[in-house]
């Protein structure tokens, strides 16, 4: 069963519906390298494939967002999940789980039914919201019952509509380190992101056009976990959250910054 506009056209750009073969050209390369650093970031300190890759995304390929940076996610947090398993906490933050459903439903529906400009707005806007958010872990919030499900609700919304659900959950589990953060977030972001790709594809968000992407995202995804392993341990955690930060401030600015345009034009 489908809900909202089946085959809408994705940030104004390429349709679901589109069954042309997919060519790889120096802005897909450009998109595919993008992934593999975001990924190799998020391997080493559990967060960062969706601040960092989500906006640059949106400037220079948005037809790759959220659903084939999602399936991306999807990947990375499956061989994170595995290759951290001892350090997995995943009933600990069920209540998130929880959470996230309703949460998934809502971005869905911003993504199928808003126009490009007004999307590009608030799409910036949740991006930013999250970089917000990501600022505020030194005061993490207590694992209650509450704060998860609240937390699995507002990353629903931002991981589905923008592929960057991470901060909401890394506010709450900030007490967790190393091996045990990496593990639990990754085991959420799984279980999240199967949620969030089927509230998708039943709003008609997934088609070939989508599937065809996993051709270079996946390699890609795959090169920055191969890059993360050896990497644990020799990088300081809180410069490369820093980094990611900075980066991804700075382009989701960009981003709300070109929605106001669009509309003021």
């Amino acid at each position: 069963m489908r809900f909202g506009k089946p085959s809408r056209t994705t940030h104004g750009n390429s349709s679901t519906t589109d069954h042309s073969p997919l060519h790889m050209t120096p802005t897909l390369l450009l998109a595919a390298c993008v992934v593999a650093a975001a990924s190799a970031l998020q391997g080493t300190v559990g967060i960062g494939l969706g601040m960092v890759a989500a906006p640059i995304l949106l400037l220079i390929a948005p037809q790759l967002v959220p659903a084939p940076l999602l399936m991306a996610n999807f990947a990375l947090a499956l061989l994170v999940s595995l290759r951290d398993r001892r350090g997995m906490r995943i009933a600990e933050i069920g209540p998130a789980i929880v959470g996230r459903f309703p949460g998934a439903l809502v971005g869905a529906a911003l993504v199928a039914w808003l126009a490009a400009g007004v999307l590009d707005v608030v799409l910036g806007s949740l991006l930013l919201g999250s970089v917000v958010l990501a600022t505020l872990q030194r005061t993490a919030l207590p694992m209650t019952r509450r704060n998860l499900v609240g937390a699995g609700f507002v990353s629903g919304i931002t991981g589905t509509a923008v592929s960057v659900g991470g901060p909401p959950i890394a506010l709450v589990v900030r007490s967790l380190e190393g091996e045990r953060l990496r593990g639990t977030l990754s085991g959420y972001f799984f279980v999240g992101g199967t949620l969030s790709l089927i509230v998708l594809a039943a709003y008609g968000q997934i088609g070939r056009a989508e599937l065809a992407t996993l051709t270079f995202m996946v390699p890609a995804t795959l090169l920055g976990y191969a890059a993360s392993t050896p990497l644990i341990g020799r990088v300081r955690p809180e410069g490369v959250r820093t980094a990611i930060l900075v980066l991804s401030g700075a382009t989701s600015a960009l981003v709300l910054a070109r929605g106001l345009l669009r509309l003021l034009s």
